[in-house]
């Protein structure tokens, strides 16, 4: 968080009350979740109707920060006995999912080592499912798994955009991009998405008129980035976009799966999970619903990609495997097709 040193009576917005029952009380922060939020305003009180002004958000160095911390952490004044209001106002450019806690300092030190034990967790499965691919490619040939690859990537790097990661490991000095990274890596994975699908399904030669509707679609997304990039970045914010290129994927692999092509059901299934993290994602930040489980919703995109992956991994070793079936049954016939021909002769002969 950036300190301002000047004070302010007491302002108009949102406030929270906190009780001090003693002047020992222990240590506590208030630990806001949304790490796209662009600027925080908090106001402490410090006596007299006054408030200092403490302000933090995604526009500013996260070296400026009271706590390295990815999330926007507030260390409160404790030398108070009685009630006391903050006050905080934010501003974002994007839709911001405004979730706070009031926690002790050791809660929030025990909280921030098992969050980011789960986060090395996600990043190393994707890792793992990449260089899985990685080899699957080596050893077929096929661009269907540099295109798997660069999709695992790409939602590597807009979660970490995202939940803050990135800002903190990857470029902490560069706010601006910070801004638009998640706009960035959301189309290399939506473009990645389209054209593994493509391949994996052989969209080209089983449905011919959907091929050309996937082809329009990575055409358009591709003109709105560039508009995005180029010409208004606020548009970056646009996310929910996404929903058309993840349908028209479902809907090709729910129809090769009609067609009697069994691997398609791990795709399926896969792009079901994905629909229901974006479904939640769209009712908390767009519809402002309130779902139970707290904090655990901020985070059930990032099972379900991990989820979808997993599926789609069954689905293309699925693939493999029907592959190899076909290719051996085909090698089966050739030979018995080779014993009836040498039979054949010898009864000639």
């Amino acid at each position: 968080m950036c300190l301002k040193t000047t004070t302010k009576r007491a302002p108009i917005g949102s406030g929270i009350k906190v009780s001090n029952a003693h002047l020992d009380d222990e240590a506590r922060v208030i630990e806001f979740y949304d790490q796209t939020i662009d600027s925080i305003a908090f106001y402490e009180p410090i006596g007299n109707q006054q408030y200092k002004q403490i302000l933090g958000g995604s526009r500013y160095l996260f070296k400026d920060r009271l706590y390295k911390h990815k999330n926007f952490t507030i260390k409160l004044n404790r030398n108070f006995i009685g009630d006391h209001v903050y006050y905080f106002s934010i501003k974002s450019k994007q839709p911001a999912n405004v979730m706070m806690a009031l926690k002790p300092m050791n809660s929030f030190i025990e909280y921030g080592l098992k969050e980011y034990l789960l986060f090395g967790t996600f990043y190393g499965m994707i890792l793992i499912f990449s260089f899985y691919n990685l080899m699957m490619f080596f050893a077929v040939r096929q661009v269907q798994y540099l295109y798997y690859i660069l999709y695992n990537m790409s939602i590597a790097m807009f979660e970490m955009s995202s939940n803050g990661i990135a800002y903190q490991y990857l470029w902490p000095n560069w706010p601006e991009w910070n801004e638009i990274a998640f706009g960035v890596a959301l189309f290399f994975a939506t473009s990645a998405s389209l054209l593994f699908t493509r391949e994996f399904l052989q969209v080209k030669s089983r449905v011919p008129t959907l091929n050309k509707v996937m082809l329009g679609v990575i055409t358009l997304r591709a003109l709105f980035f560039l508009y995005c990039l180029l010409i208004d970045e606020d548009c970056f914010n646009y996310k929910y976009i996404e929903i058309l290129p993840l349908m028209v994927c479902y809907y090709a692999g729910w129809h090769i799966w009609r067609k009697g092509y069994p691997y398609a059901r791990f795709f399926v299934a896969g792009y079901s999970f994905l629909l229901l993290g974006v479904t939640v994602r769209v009712l908390q930040t767009v519809l402002s619903v309130n779902l139970p489980f707290g904090p655990a919703n901020f985070y059930i995109l990032s099972f379900c990609f991990i989820i979808e992956m997993l599926f789609l991994s069954f689905a293309i070793g699925d693939k493999v495997r029907v592959m190899k079936k076909k290719k051996d049954n085909a090698q089966q016939q050739m030979i018995q097709q080779m014993k009836n021909q040498s039979r054949t002769k010898g009864q000639h002969q």
